[in-house]
């Protein structure tokens, strides 16, 4: 039943200050006398619909249950303002929306009763509203007085708005001050880190550099003492790097790159020192104790244990030197410098590390393990008399091991071999047309064959054949260039004639001094005697000498063909050609190589003056997939007109056919690459006539041969154009003879 006492004003509804008033409840103090405290469950009601207006729910709370009395309105209850400053409930479709008394019905909920669903307030109890059970009769309309002002509706309801406000700016606030502290945290780390990893990386260069000086005095504990202390310090600095300050900057723009490529750095270096330095020392150690050769023999024993660390080195180096290459271009200068420095180190060492690992599983069997003999022939070549495998076969010797027991045999110059008068030795008629039938008559001539394996096996059968013996196993040719860097090692040795040759004057005293001091008797017999003693001072100082020196001449020797090899045994042969040592013609068109090549035709030792240059330029890609490269080669006499009429004849040659005193003539050949041609060929220089370029093939090689002239200080030029497969994988490289002019001075 409705009150009319209840007429007062509705500013005792205006929005409270009071912060212990719960939102949308009428205080008691405020309620008229005789209304009845279950009106409040109406508001509650009312209230909701507000709240769900405010939330953008579409269903009001009425919607639920039976149809409403007639009359009931079931659209959204809004409260608006009324002319009194009053709010007024109004239904936005009823027609007395302007009426200050609305005579609606308070509910659409049969029975008059407010369901327990619909009575909770926030943060009450689900079942009450305002201490009234839920399902209580309601007994009288609610006034419009009753109804609480727009403004406390949105004053009250925007508290826990603005107190969740509140907390979650307290958060972030605590949040961005952690990360603050968090980035300083790792700014500083990194820091201190990248100070420590610098004075470590300085401190390990230093010590590495003391493993040379280690295995040269031979003090193996000294070597592995350093390995495992450069092992421990490059550990550390991993574990600096895969912390979580680095961790966390590897995430930051432009700078991670640079962070992730110094992390990916030291831990190469880390695996390196595990996998490659510790087993590369240890093998180095043993190479310095002592037990590697001794008394003129090879352990054959510790050469397998080499081995098996070599197997082990040789691909970890490989992958390290991979990882490190792929790392992008860093943005700070300072990283760039140790990445380059890095990448030098890795490759230098990757080449002579790949060689040993393909030559050393084989190593035992070609030093006669199991009691065999092996039988190499050694040939000094000459490279004042030169030919396209380097120079006339100056000394011959062989050499036995068995068990690694190695035996030097007499040396003989090839001079003293017989001449056959008929070409044989199953030459072939390519080998007749492009280099005479001198190749397959004169043993001082088969290496007129740029192939070295091929005039290799023509030598070796003519050596069998006439000094007999065993059948030779391997050819391996040395000249007075790779003997020097040797003898520096070794140390010198004492001539016939009592001269002492080293270091320091080996190829000029046997390839010049010597023929223009000597009488013309003595003149070869000094070359090979003087072969002959260095090869055996080398082979009997391997156990004395460094290890890392005498590798690193050797495979510098190997790459600049002043030594070569040639293996009867196919997978022994295979191993050389591997290792870049055999000489042979490359048929690999994905690898392309130009083979120029020149051999002396004076019947001299003036090729010591020689010079031998090829250029090759820019590739240029033609349509089909091939590219063309332009090439100039150049062959240069260096003797100076003045010191020609000094010299004696045995230097300047007997060829008939020389226009003057210091002319030299020489044999050139030009190999065009596997699957390639050579085209374009032009001259500037001299050449006899019905001499000139000739085109032939050999092994289905495009060739072209030629017989020029060249006075004192002129040059002989041929330009050309060299075109490889398509398909070429590798630029253009170069496969020429090698000469002295690296000894005696020229360019």
């Amino acid at each position: 039943m409705e009150s009319d006492s209840a007429s007062g004003s509705g500013s005792h509804f205006s929005g409270s200050s009071n912060p212990n008033q719960h939102p949308g409840r009428v205080p008691a103090s405020n309620r008229p006398r005789n209304a009845s405290p279950y009106t409040t469950a109406e508001f509650a009601r009312m209230y909701e619909q507000s709240a769900r207006a405010r939330r953008g729910d579409a269903s009001p709370v009425g919607a639920r249950g039976p149809q409403a009395p007639h009359g009931a309105q079931q659209g959204r209850f809004q409260p608006r303002s009324g002319g009194d400053g009053r709010s007024v409930a109004s239904d936005a479709t009823s027609p007395h929306a302007t009426s200050t008394r609305p005579q609606s019905p308070i509910s659409a909920v049969p029975g008059g009763r407010v369901p327990a669903s619909r009575t909770r307030r926030p943060g009450g109890n689900p079942s009450t509203v305002s201490g009234i059970p839920a399902g209580a009769p309601i007994s009288r309309m609610r006034r419009i007085d009753e109804v609480p002002s727009a403004r406390q509706i949105t004053f009250e309801s925007a508290r826990p708005h603005r107190a969740r406000a509140h907390i979650i700016a307290r958060i972030v606030g605590v949040l961005l001050l952690l990360f603050i502290a968090f980035s300083g945290f790792c700014a500083f780390s990194l820091y201190r880190d990248a100070k420590d990893i610098t004075s470590t990386s300085k401190n390990m260069i230093e010590q590495a550099k003391s493993i040379a000086n280690k295995a040269k005095s031979k003090d193996a504990d000294g070597i592995r003492a350093t390995a495992s202390s450069l092992a421990d310090m490059s550990a550390d600095m991993r574990r600096k790097t895969d912390g979580i300050a680095w961790q966390t900057a590897s995430l930051v723009p432009v700078l991670g790159e640079d962070v992730r490529s110094a992390r990916t750095l030291v831990g190469e270096v880390n695996d390196l020192c595990r996998n490659a330095l510790i087993p590369g020392c240890d093998a180095l150690a043993q190479m310095q104790s002592g037990q590697l050769i001794h008394d003129n023999t090879f352990d054959v024993g510790t050469i397998k244990s080499i081995t098996q660390a070599l197997s082990k080195i040789a691909p970890a180096v490989k992958t390290s030197a991979n990882r490190i290459a792929a790392l992008p271009e860093p943005h700070f200068a300072a990283l760039g410098t140790v990445i380059a420095n890095v990448r030098d180190l890795l490759d230098t060492a990757e080449g002579p590390l790949e060689q040993a690992s393909a030559i050393a599983p084989l190593l035992p069997q070609m030093l006669g393990e199991g009691g065999q003999t092996r039988t190499y022939l050694i040939v000094a070549q000459n490279s004042a008399e030169l030919r396209s495998t380097g120079g006339f076969p100056g000394s011959i010797g062989t050499l036995a091991v068995a068990d690694g027991k190695i035996t030097l045999g007499n040396f003989t110059a090839a001079h003293d071999l017989t001449w056959y008068d008929q070409a044989g030795f199953g030459i072939t008629d390519e080998e007749r047309t492009i280099f005479g039938e001198r190749v397959g008559k004169i043993p001082g001539d088969t290496n007129f064959i740029p192939d070295f394996s091929r005039s290799s096996q023509l030598l070796s059968a003519m050596w069998t054949d006439q000094k007999g013996g065993a059948p030779i196993d391997g050819v391996i040719a040395i000249d007075p260039v790779f003997l020097q860097q040797m003898l520096k090692l070794s140390g010198g040795v004492t001539a016939m004639n009592g001269q002492v040759v080293d270091g320091s004057n080996a190829a000029a005293t046997l390839l010049h001094d010597s023929y223009q001091r000597l009488p013309t008797e003595y003149k070869d017999l000094f070359f090979g005697n003087v072969a002959a003693l260095s090869f055996q001072k080398i082979m009997g100082s391997l156990g004395d000498i460094s290890k890392l020196d005498f590798a690193k001449t050797t495979f510098d020797a190997m790459t600049k063909h002043h030594l070569q090899a040639w293996m009867s045994n196919a997978d022994e042969e295979a191993k050389m050609v591997e290792m870049g040592c055999s000489g042979t013609l490359s048929k690999d068109k994905g690898a392309p190589a130009l083979g120029v090549f020149a051999a002396d035709d004076t019947a001299s030792k003036i090729s010591w003056y020689l010079s031998l240059n090829t250029s090759i330029g820019q590739g240029r890609a033609n349509p089909d997939g091939t590219t063309t490269y332009s090439v100039t080669t150049t062959i240069k006499n260096n003797m100076d007109p003045n010191e020609a009429s000094g010299l004696v004849k045995y230097i300047t040659g007997y060829n008939p056919a020389k226009r003057d005193v210091t002319d030299m003539i020489n044999k050139v050949y030009l190999f065009a690459p596997a699957g390639g041609t050579i085209s374009d060929l032009s001259l500037s220089g001299y050449a006899p006539e019905g001499f000139g370029m000739t085109e032939s093939t050999y092994e289905g090689f495009q060739v072209f041969f030629a017989t020029i002239q060249t006075s004192a200080g002129q040059t002989t030029t041929y330009t050309y154009n060299v075109t490889v497969p398509a398909g070429s994988t590798t630029t253009l490289r170069l496969e020429t003879t090698p000469t002295a002019q690296q000894v005696a001075g020229w360019k």
